[in-house]
């Protein structure tokens, strides 16, 4: 099996400690709480000491080997890669590799905790990265589990119960036909994140008339930050709440 190498210049590390949601609403410095930084999903730093005069003069700081053995289930490399962005929270760096998490100082490269799931199958095509809120590290398991880690240890505080996982249900849809989408049946909320923005304009006006079909009157429809359903469709209302603008089937008739 080749190992993985991770490669990171120093940076500070203030020790373990909870995630501040504040962080979240603010342009990363010290931290890189979520996957694009922060909520506004632009992936920048406002950091200027490191630029383009003086980025040649960085030196490699720490190489840290990731092997992962007994692994089940299919898809993907037979090593361990890394598919999705570290998070950086209080100088410690989480990351995520199919069934296993683990917590290291981001300084050094030494290694706080290591999480394994004990797999049931699934594909290990790659994993998105961790997730944190407060003192819990949250990841997903390729055989379609939701686990909540102790920030601080790596110790499982709680998984998704099964009754609840096996209400899940994964299946293909074709936005551009209007009988398979309906055939999924009426829906209240949609989420439709990040996937019109690969669309010509005219299919995602097809797109978006489909996916209206499929809401139930008063339902809503959530895009990705980057999309407006404002500039694809008439058919849907502009609903501001305090953190996230969604798109809403009118409860009486159609709209437009």
């Amino acid at each position: 099996m080749k190992p993985l190498l991770i490669l990171a210049t120093a940076i500070c590390c203030f020790g373990q400690a909870v995630l501040d949601p504040a962080k979240l609403l603010q342009p990363p410095t010290d931290s890189w709480p979520t996957y694009n930084g922060d909520y506004s999903g632009r992936r920048f730093s406002p950091l200027k000491k490191i630029n383009q005069s003086n980025v040649n003069g960085l030196t490699l700081a720490w190489v840290r080997r990731t092997v992962v053995t007994g692994r089940q289930g299919g898809g993907g490399n037979a090593a361990a890669v890394i598919k999705g962005t570290p998070i950086v929270i209080n100088g410690v760096m989480y990351y995520t590799v199919p069934d296993h998490a683990w917590a290291i100082d981001a300084r050094t490269g030494r290694e706080i905790w290591h999480y394994e799931w004990p797999s049931k199958g699934g594909w290990h095509i790659g994993n998105r990265g961790a997730a944190a809120w407060n003192d819990t590290i949250y990841f997903e398991t390729p055989d379609c589990n939701l686990v909540a880690l102790d920030m601080a240890n790596g110790k499982e505080r709680w998984r998704i119960v099964e009754d609840l996982r096996q209400s899940v249900q994964f299946t293909t849809a074709n936005l551009m036909d209007p009988a398979e989408t309906r055939q999924h049946g009426i829906f209240d909320v949609i989420f439709c994140r990040n996937v019109l923005i690969y669309f010509d304009d005219a299919s995602r006006r097809l797109a978006a008339e489909n996916l209206f079909a499929c809401l139930a009157p008063g339902g809503f429809i959530c895009l990705g930050h980057t999309e407006s359903m404002s500039r694809i469709s008439p058919l849907f209302e502009v609903r501001h709440f305090a953190d996230a603008i969604v798109y809403q089937r009118p409860r009486g008739g159609v709209h437009g």
